[in-house]
């Protein structure tokens, strides 16, 4: 079975060396099942340890508050047109007045999405005054307004986002509470850039800076081992093998969340080994030629000599998808290193 391993220290770890850098208060982005890191599970674990947090959609937010979490909620976008009232500490995002007039009797509170310049969502600068008056006058508090950098390694078109944002939030200072920017770039952005709030998701995971910790580990298992001869057909398709190959059969497949035009790559015996043929939806095959390898070996696809650096680059891609990647057939383990402790969790993502 594929196996994401999560350390829990590692995570601790990165959140407290985030706090002693940034005094903003601390919204922990936990969408996308907390980056593949399991939503539920990360978050009960840093209730404590940070202000609140952020999820992407209304059913996102639902999991945390039926799980127990106390701490604000936001959602950083609108799913929410009908239905039943909202859990009390689930704050949406609205930047339309047919999103407030549909939260009437429904939420008490919202955040008001500001577009400077992404073209995403949020209301332009201008309307931000309105917004905040048709809110109130149905009795609805704008508790935080936020925009969103799309590149926040150019100094100018970040200073010309910032600058919109700051026209838009100066005259909304008496009447709400929290202004934000930044993501996981609160670490490289100078400090006035951090206003009264940062969203950190990548960073707390522990990716995106060096002197951050990795939280997760990604393996699964060897099945089986063939020994091919040249010519000998393998797996699904048109593959032959060019010459003698020693293959391992390791359970995962494009069921599991892979991309099935892609080949992966495995720390296998401490050497990185390659996938040939056609991925199938449960297995893969991998050359493991003079690897130390055996039934039931581990075969890694994030640590053990993989890491996400290289992952990126091997797969053009951003840290972000491959952390996403698997889906729920994979089973999560939380440990703490720190601690030499486990949990094995098979319910939750």
């Amino acid at each position: 079975m594929l196996t994401v391993e999560v350390d829990l220290g590692a995570i601790a770890r990165n959140v407290r060396s985030i706090r002693e850098r940034v005094a903003a208060r601390y919204c922990a982005v936990v969408k996308a099942n907390a980056y593949g890191h399991g939503a539920v599970q990360t978050a009960l674990f840093l209730e404590d340890k940070v202000n609140l947090f952020a999820v992407a959609t209304l059913d996102e937010a639902r999991e945390l508050a039926a799980a127990g979490v106390k701490k604000d909620i936001y959602i950083l976008g609108f799913d929410c047109e009908t239905g039943e009232p909202l859990p009390p500490n689930v704050v949406p995002a609205v930047w339309e007045t047919a999103q407030i007039k549909s939260l009437v009797g429904r939420a008490k509170r919202v955040n008001l999405a500001i577009n400077t310049g992404m073209n995403r969502l949020g209301c332009k600068p201008e309307r931000a005054i309105g917004l905040l008056c048709e809110a109130q006058e149905r009795g609805i508090a704008v508790e935080s307004a936020y925009t969103h950098f799309f590149n926040e390694a150019d100094p100018a078109a970040r200073a010309e986002q910032f600058d919109a944002f700051r026209r838009a939030y100066l005259p909304l200072r008496g009447a709400i509470k929290y202004f934000h920017a930044c993501a996981s770039n609160c670490l490289v952005l100078p400090e006035v850039y951090h206003l009264d709030m940062v969203r950190v998701g990548l960073a707390t995971y522990g990716y995106g800076y060096p002197d951050l910790t990795p939280a997760m580990r990604v393996y699964t298992r060897v099945v089986a081992i063939n020994e091919v001869k040249a010519g000998e057909h393998v797996s699904y398709g048109d593959f032959t093998a060019e010459r003698d190959m020693r293959l391992a059969t390791v359970r995962v497949g494009y069921g599991d969340g892979p991309d099935r035009g892609k080949g992966l790559v495995f720390s296998i015996g401490g050497q990185l080994c390659e996938s040939v043929g056609r991925m199938c939806m449960d297995y893969c095959l991998v050359e493991v030629k003079n690897a130390r390898c055996a039934v039931g070996d581990r075969a890694f696809l994030l640590g053990n000599g993989i890491n996400m650096e290289f992952l990126a680059k091997k797969y053009s891609t951003i840290s972000h998808e491959v952390l996403t990647l698997f889906n729920a057939r994979a089973r999560r383990i939380y440990v703490d290193e720190s601690t030499n402790t486990q949990n094995n969790d098979r319910k939750k993502k």
